[in-house]
């Protein structure tokens, strides 16, 4: 990163390649909130290694001793990445300042449990409003997305904050802060010195994990995580033939029949109130097994598959 200017970008493909929620913000789809047939992108705060807002707000003895070993924690992996030990706790030292800043303009667990205040739907015009320093249409072009206009931004106030932070940040700042949640994202994945790092703060200190799981145990949870569906297809294909779904499903339609019955015959219901409930009956979707049509999987220079 030569500029500042080559921020979006960057920030972009670092986004793909780590899938991690730590980088200044978080891009992703979901369902829109005012249409359940529509799926659409989602611009949400983000940008925290530790996991709330209230890990870096609260006055508390535990939360400020929490703090100390994560700033700690964080030193010792900017020593791991070949840092002296003096520039690694400087380093930490402003991780925590540019984390702190982003975690007080961001709504508190309370506040993100209303669906309200994080429902700010927009076109590209009011996202780039909200962050007029940042370059979005490149950041859109860099991940494949340059013709989107439907965003719902969850928190608009913390976007407004992460322009402020990323005018006044120098150059190295931003590196910095990219340095430590690249290796934060990737560091279970990375020698036995990061992998050990990594567990000692966040298995140990933060949750309580008493050992760390076997490494084929680990590798048998990232090819879930990462191929889920595909996997599920090939064990359904070996455990679940289209004969049991079959069956399953026409059990299934049997319950459904016995319930439209009974509604039928219930006489305290007025016809209208009946009605209703029939509607809401046959508008279920039986998911039996595995979806009728898998999502379709792209072999990396090949067709689809």
């Amino acid at each position: 990163m030569k500029s500042k200017r080559d921020l979006p970008a960057l920030l972009a493909q670092l986004h793909l390649a780590t899938g991690a929620s730590g980088l200044f913000f978080v891009f992703s789809s979901n369902q829109d909130l005012a249409d359940s047939t529509s799926v659409i992108a989602f611009a949400e705060s983000g940008g925290l290694g530790l996991p709330d807002r209230d890990y870096y707000t609260k006055d508390d003895d535990k939360s400020k001793e929490l703090r100390t070993r994560y700033a700690a924690h964080v030193a010792r992996v900017f020593g791991l990445l070949g840092d002296p030990p003096g520039a690694a706790r400087r380093e930490a030292a402003k991780v925590m300042e540019i984390e702190t800043a982003l975690a007080k303009a961001s709504l508190t667990r309370t506040q993100r449990r209303d669906p309200y205040k994080r429902f700010h739907k927009m076109d590209a015009q009011g996202l780039k409003a909200l962050t007029p320093g940042f370059d979005w249409d490149g950041y859109l072009k860099t991940v494949g997305l340059s013709r989107l206009n439907t965003f719902n931004v969850t928190e608009p106030e913390f976007f407004k904050e992460l322009d402020r932070q990323w005018r006044s940040l120098g150059l190295a700042d931003i590196k910095i802060y990219l340095r430590w949640h690249v290796a934060h994202a990737t560091a279970p994945f990375l020698s036995s010195a990061f992998v050990n790092e990594d567990f000692d703060f966040f298995g140990k200190t933060l949750y309580g994990a008493p050992e760390l799981k076997p490494r084929w145990k680990r590798c048998v949870a990232l090819v879930d995580a990462q191929l889920g569906e595909a996997l599920g297809q090939e064990f359904v294909g070996r455990a679940f033939s289209p004969e049991l779904k079959r069956k399953t499903l026409h059990m299934t339609k049997q319950i459904e029949q016995a319930m439209e019955d009974d509604l039928n015959r219930i006489e305290w219901m007025s016809a209208a109130t009946t009605q209703k409930a029939l509607e809401k009956l046959h508008a279920i979707v039986n998911k039996i097994g595995y979806p009728d049509k898998w999502r379709g999987l792209r072999v990396p220079g090949g067709q689809a598959q």
